[in-house]
């Protein structure tokens, strides 16, 4: 019988008993939260970058610091599409998106 190998790397552990991020299958957000550095200085430094760059384009109402929870609902997303095209209609967009499924009913309206 041939033995089938798992998709991921099986999980090893340091001298230390510590088993990494990478090999326990994470990614992204999840391995910077596994790391300790949820607010690093390079994720500080390009969310800076980011909201001074939404800034150039026009949205007033972006502020650094909380950038994530601002795109969340698609506002700033639909701000940003509004301004490339000044002549779109956005019918039925919810300017205050309290639950998930109008977050994400903006986020598709914007991306059209």
């Amino acid at each position: 019988q041939a033995m089938m190998r798992p998709a991921t790397a099986p999980a090893t552990r340091s001298p230390g008993g510590v088993v990494s991020p990478e090999r326990r299958g994470l990614h992204g957000a999840e391995i910077r939260r596994a790391n300790g550095g949820e607010n690093s200085a390079e994720q500080q430094t390009t969310e800076r970058q980011f909201v001074r760059w939404l800034l150039s384009r026009g949205l007033t109402g972006v502020q650094e610091g909380s950038i994530a929870e601002q795109m969340r609902d698609g506002t700033v997303l639909a701000e940003l599409i509004l301004g490339l095209d000044p002549k779109l209609v956005l019918k039925g967009f919810n300017k205050r998106a309290l639950s998930r499924a109008a977050a994400v009913a903006n986020i598709e309206l914007s991306l059209g």
